[in-house]
């Protein structure tokens, strides 16, 4: 389940009739927000359920996620924390005391969690969707068929119509799981995970923020390879 929570992505597409370009410069503008700050914070809450209405939260995190306006994220997510840095990326286990080392950020890219355009090829044009609120634009989108290795069949982004903001994201995943507690039994079903946004805060660039993006927090090069830093030295250490 935690992987389905922690692996979450974003994306923008470009539209084509009168309908879909209305919902590019929605997306345009939330994109221009998110990018706005120099370092930004969000408080973020992640809720994971059962099937496309199911009602029962069958598992919850909280966390928050900074990013650069260059790009960099740093992500804590209940006892997990990840990071794309400059020039590396780096997964840490709190709980299971494993961290995961790539020198090579090009392969991050489940982190970049607020770059609107990234997957761009794999989805269809948007469309919007009815909202219950008259504060919010609900944009739906759909994967496009003959992508196996997405995780997700449909993204739904409620984006507030005074500021643009993403406030809420829920995310479809495409394999089913089997909810039955009777292997003869199978009840199939796919998993549904929201994410609630609390704030947009504008952070200032201090040391305790930088230190989060540094590599040498999480590593030291001995030689042509990495070990784990003091802080992380009784972590089990893979590095890609």
């Amino acid at each position: 389940m935690k992987g389905y929570i922690i692996a979450l992505q974003f994306l923008i597409l470009l539209g084509h009739s009168i309908y879909a370009q209305t919902a590019s410069h929605v997306f345009e503008q939330a994109n221009s927000e998110m990018t706005k700050f120099n370092i930004l914070k969000l408080p973020v809450r992640y809720g994971l359920y059962r099937g496309v209405k199911g009602k029962e939260e069958l598992d919850t995190y909280t966390g928050y996620t900074i990013r650069k306006k260059d790009g960099q994220v740093y992500q804590k997510i209940h006892k997990s924390e990840t990071v794309m840095g400059a020039d590396f990326m780096v997964k840490v286990d709190n709980e299971e005391k494993v961290m995961l080392y790539n020198d090579s950020p090009v392969k991050s890219e489940g982190i970049k969690q607020f770059d609107l355009s990234l997957l761009t090829p794999f989805f269809k044009l948007p469309e919007f969707g009815k909202s219950l609120s008259t504060m919010q634009y609900i944009v739906i989108l759909k994967a496009k068929e003959g992508y196996t290795d997405l995780p997700y069949s449909r993204i739904d982004l409620h984006i507030n119509k005074e500021n643009f903001y993403i406030e809420k994201q829920v995310f479809y995943t495409i394999g089913l799981v089997d909810f039955s507690e009777d292997p003869l039994k199978p009840d199939l079903d796919i998993y549904r995970i929201e994410i609630e946004y609390d704030d947009y805060i504008n952070m200032q660039s201090v040391k305790e923020v930088e230190e989060l993006f540094k590599a040498s927090r999480y590593v030291k090069a001995i030689g042509s390879q990495y070990r784990p830093s003091l802080k992380y030295n009784q972590y089990e250490f893979i590095a890609n």
